[in-house]
């Protein structure tokens, strides 16, 4: 048990707390204890946490009740970022009639996708996703993507997805399983990446629902803030595979956010030391790059049998990643107007194969 300030106060022991007719034969209750209550409490000394945590501490009436440097990011706190305002009220936006389904999830328009615009005032890497989610059922036919794409003037590039598939621990055959949460709406559901995104100062959050069933089936949506017209907006959809903002909606224009908050700490991806390895094996048959200047950007075409998604790693001559992004075949857009002039080598991998190019970005005319 931790205060707000990280320190260690006391502890719950998680005994059977189903009771005599919960989970076991045997009843084993849930225990607290106060850290300052197991101090000096035992009549053998090596017996107290006095007498392994402060040894020369000899005034008995100081009694240490609680441990400080317990926060593994204190260096770099977390945080979350939200669009969402202390004056918005939070609810559901539905389409308004004939037309059925709620804006941001499965509806009879058929869209699928929505994204939220952020802006972080530092560039930034991601950890994991909170989703306050209006509604959520697991379907195993209608799986919820989530996905982090670079910022601009409209989601871009594609930085990292995965499945949201929220689970819980169980109790079954005398052991814990994870088991999945068959009803997860009207609550915050927490999205954790296998490792930090790298995402800069502007991005967008999106999540994808899968509208092919039978019939309209409103499985996952999260809360939209209620707010008036020519308010605020940072709220998107996909229409035609085109990112249009909600406020230009053909049924319900409306100005809102979606309830995503990403949660935050300051880049260290982009740091010297994330150097390039040796590579084990290189694909003959590799993509082609095309760098279009003015634009600031790269065009990377892809061979036939490149299929799944790929791993883009750009780095400078002294061997430090200054990129990192996942991009789909057949072709994929590189932003580059972060990076100076100079030589580039980058690093392609599907999971099977691996390839390298170079890439100049020449002094500006």
């Amino acid at each position: 048990m931790f205060d707000r300030h990280h320190r260690l106060c006391g502890a719950l022991t998680g005994g059977d707390s189903g009771g005599e007719t919960g989970c076991d034969s045997v009843y084993v209750g849930d225990f607290f204890f106060r850290f300052h209550k197991a101090w000096d409490q035992f009549p053998d000394s090596t017996k107290q946490l006095k007498y392994w945590l402060a040894p020369g501490l000899s005034d008995t009436s100081r009694q240490v009740i609680a441990i400080d440097g317990l926060d593994p990011y204190a260096s770099n706190p977390a945080r979350r970022l939200t669009n969402i305002l202390p004056t918005d009220s939070l609810g559901i936006l539905r389409l308004n009639a004939p037309e059925r389904g709620p804006l941001v999830g499965q509806n009879s328009l058929g869209t699928t996708q929505y994204a939220e615009q952020y802006s972080a005032s530092q560039p930034s890497m991601i950890h994991g996703i909170y989703l306050m989610a209006a509604k959520g059922t697991y379907n195993i036919k209608a799986p919820i993507t989530v996905k982090v794409h670079a910022g601009g003037s409209s989601p871009g590039v594609l930085l990292a997805k995965a499945i949201l598939n929220p689970t819980y621990k169980d109790y079954l055959s005398g052991r814990f399983a994870s088991v999945f949460q068959t009803h997860f709406g009207q609550a915050e559901n927490y999205l954790r990446f296998n490792k930090p995104i790298s995402v800069g100062t502007d991005f967008f959050v999106t999540y994808q629902v899968d509208n092919n069933l039978e019939s309209v089936n409103d499985s996952f949506f999260v809360y939209t803030a209620i707010r008036p017209s020519g308010a605020a907006h940072s709220a998107w959809y996909l229409s035609h595979q085109s990112w249009q903002p909600l406020t230009e909606h053909p049924n319900q224009p409306v100005s809102t956010a979606l309830w995503i908050e990403p949660l935050l700490m300051a880049d260290t991806i982009t740091q010297p030391g994330d150097t390039l390895t040796e590579p084990d094996t290189i694909e003959v048959s590799s993509p082609v790059i095309v760098y279009a200047r003015q634009e600031q950007k790269a065009y990377l075409y892809f061979p036939v049998e490149w299929t799944n998604t790929c791993s883009i790693e750009v780095y400078n001559l002294a061997g430090q990643r200054s990129l990192h992004l996942l991009v789909d075949p057949p072709v994929a857009t590189l932003m580059l107007g972060t990076l100076k002039q100079g030589l580039y080598l980058i690093r392609i991998s599907d999971g099977s194969r691996l390839a390298f190019l170079k890439l100049l970005i020449p002094s500006n005319p």
